[in-house]
């Protein structure tokens, strides 16, 4: 999915901390997030699924819950994934009841026709002649999102306008399956169109003030570096900032972590409030640091390793005959001892060694899957990647 520079999700940390969109991204990226993998896949779950319903597109049946045990890119649809996607387009299918001769649209791709920086995907647009509805589907559990004057919905509606003209009526919905609400899963707003042009004018005065200060910042002025009081550092506006590794404002807070020499009451309040963002930092800087060095650049005291996953299973052994291989696993173990969990489903490596399996009777079975890399200090366990090569040929041996 390409995202522009300044979209819907990232409208409430442009607004509140402008800055942000200057900060230079950290090299490698912000990171592998299973969480955002599995949001994607849940969307593209809707899609399938509404394409198949309600316009009678490809070879899905349309219902969420045939799909359980598939893969989508990688990640398996399971049945409460199935099941929230199912409330979504049960909202859909509640508003194309209600009016028959809509138009809907999934993954609607939307740029604004004047302002080119600004634009956004929508989950599900859905036309009539006087109206227009924006649902957005939250599949996550992190953070409760309230529909009012919701930053990221607005700017969908404004971007819906430009795409489609104005209506009379313009209806949001947020369908949150996983997070409380006092409201309810589905939650939907009508903003006023005073309320939308308000919004309007004050974010096309952010993008105007972000162009003029990108402009000078690609002249060679660090300007990022000279908005110190501009930053706005919470959860909210760090979590997905993909500047923060360099973010001025979080490169303080942890410097100044760092000079305290003693105890404090208030310095640990501090410390305990903002732990989030600096962890994020810190987070952040590991990622940069990791791809810096696969460049060839060196970090003093540290060195990059192979990272291994959770002990499983032989993969390939369970693949070509998982009977065999669960006789082959039982005849390893002592007479009496259970492999099998009651719902049928083979017991992990960890879970059999606390029933007292000696894990050299079974570690044969075994593998540890190489995930990636991590940068340590020099003298912890592990042999040094020094180079992306090094990686590529563990990589390779693994497969």
């Amino acid at each position: 999915m390409v995202h522009s520079i300044i979209g819907p999700s990232s409208a409430k940390t442009i607004l509140s901390c402008r800055p942000s969109l200057l900060v230079p991204p950290a090299a490698g990226g912000d990171g592998d997030n299973t969480y955002t993998s599995q949001g994607d896949a849940a969307h593209q779950l809707i899609e399938t699924c509404g394409l198949a319903r309600f316009l009678g597109e490809g070879d899905s049946s349309g219902n969420p819950r045939d799909h359980v045990g598939e893969h989508i890119n990688g990640v398996e649809v399971d049945v409460d994934m199935a099941n929230d996607a199912d409330i979504f387009l049960r909202e859909v299918q509640r508003i194309k009841t209600t009016h028959p001769t809509a138009e809907i649209f999934f993954e609607r791709r939307i740029v604004h026709s004047v302002v080119g920086e600004f634009g956004g995907t929508m989950d599900c647009l859905i036309l009539t002649d006087d109206q227009l509805w924006v649902l957005d589907f939250k599949f996550g559990m992190g953070q409760t999102v309230n529909v009012e004057d919701n930053p990221q919905l607005l700017c969908y509606a404004i971007l819906a306008m430009d795409a489609v003209g104005k209506r009379d009526r313009v209806n949001l919905t947020v369908v949150q399956t996983r997070k409380p609400h006092p409201d309810g899963l589905v939650r939907s707003w009508s903003p006023d169109y005073s309320d939308i042009d308000e919004f309007a004018n004050t974010l096309m005065l952010c993008i105007q003030q972000y162009r003029e200060r990108k402009a000078r910042q690609d002249s060679g002025e660090k300007v990022y570096l000279t908005l110190i009081d501009e930053y706005n550092p919470t959860e909210d506006n760090c979590r997905f900032c993909p500047g923060k590794a360099n973010c001025p404002a979080l490169r303080a807070m942890h410097e100044s972590y760092t000079m305290q020499t003693k105890f404090d009451p208030k310095y640990v309040a501090r410390v305990l409030e903002t732990e989030f963002l600096v962890r994020k930092h810190i987070d952040a800087v590991k990622i940069q640091a990791e791809a810096e060095m696969a460049d060839g650049n060196e970090v003093p005291g540290f060195k990059r390793i192979t990272k291994y996953g959770n002990r499983r299973w032989n993969a390939e052994m369970l693949k070509a005959d998982a009977g065999q291989f669960t006789a082959d696993l039982i005849g390893c173990c002592l007479p009496g001892t259970q492999v099998l969990a009651p719902s049928g489903k083979l017991l992990s490596p960890a879970q059999l060694e606390k029933k007292g399996v000696e894990r050299s009777l079974f570690e044969h079975l075994v593998e540890r899957p190489i995930t990636g890399v991590k940068v340590v200090p020099v003298g912890d366990f592990g042999d040094d990647l020094d180079s992306q090569a090094a990686l590529d040929d563990a990589l390779a041996a693994l497969s």
